[in-house]
């Protein structure tokens, strides 16, 4: 089944508030009672997926406005 082609404003601030919870909420699993090295390995995983790549575009971004 395929997603509706307009989002009701409900249902767009529910997708929203899912992307925005999904990035904050891998660094609250530890105090949510997952064990500390399963929780460590997610941190490192979400820094290297997405806090690497983050930063090589900041870094490009910053050598193009010299």
């Amino acid at each position: 089944m395929s997603p509706p082609a307009v989002l009701s404003p409900a249902a767009r601030v529910l997708q929203r508030r899912a992307l925005q919870c999904s990035f904050s909420s891998v660094f609250h699993l530890r105090a949510s009672g997952m064990p500390a090295a399963a929780a460590t390995e997610a941190e490192n995983v979400f820094v290297a997926v997405v806090g690497v790549p983050l930063g090589l575009m900041g870094a490009v971004g910053l050598w193009h406005l010299r």
